[in-house]
């Protein structure tokens, strides 16, 4: 395992950690991680916010009988690809639900090494894209990591939120 500080301190470090070690500690860069003016509150409960800073996909429209599932994810990250791909084979039975299912790519740039993935997945869901600025999409939307799934109900309040 490793991990790494940026900025003009820039530190990095290594740890070993081994099956079945215990009480393993890491902490990084509590500006991101731990400061107040970054978390964000729960919607649970509470209507859906705007989409400003998502650009929605131009075939996308709310159908208001049928609940909404919406999947911020970033293409970079290998959990959100899986959980892409794992929100994708699951479309047919979620339909037959009807719950109706929105991705939201957070990504603000695609590295080469998915782009090939991109053109063959992101067309199997419905996938708008980030227009905005990352930091404050998150915090309206309550999401403190990605993926993060949001369960929104026919009148369009917050029934669920967090992780798969």
């Amino acid at each position: 395992m490793q991990a790494g500080i940026g900025g003009e301190d820039f530190k990095n470090g290594w740890l070993e950690c081994k099956g079945g070690d215990k009480d393993v500690v890491i902490i990084m860069g509590k500006k991101q991680t731990h400061h107040e003016e970054f978390k964000a509150a729960s919607l649970q409960g509470k209507a859906v916010p705007g989409f400003e800073g998502i650009e929605l996909p131009a075939d996308f429209k709310r159908e208001d009988t049928k609940r909404l599932l919406i999947c911020f994810w970033d293409i970079n990250q290998r959990s959100s690809r899986h959980s892409f791909g794992q929100l994708a084979q699951m479309r047919e039975t979620l339909v037959q639900k009807d719950i109706q299912i929105l991705t939201v790519q957070m990504a603000e740039n695609e590295t080469d090494g998915v782009k090939e993935w991109a053109e063959k997945q992101v067309s199997l869901l419905m996938t708008g894209k980030l227009t905005g600025n990352v930091e404050e999409v998150k915090r309206l939307w309550g999401i403190t990591a990605l993926p993060w799934l949001i369960l929104v109900d026919s009148k369009g309040i917050v029934q669920k939120e967090g992780l798969s």
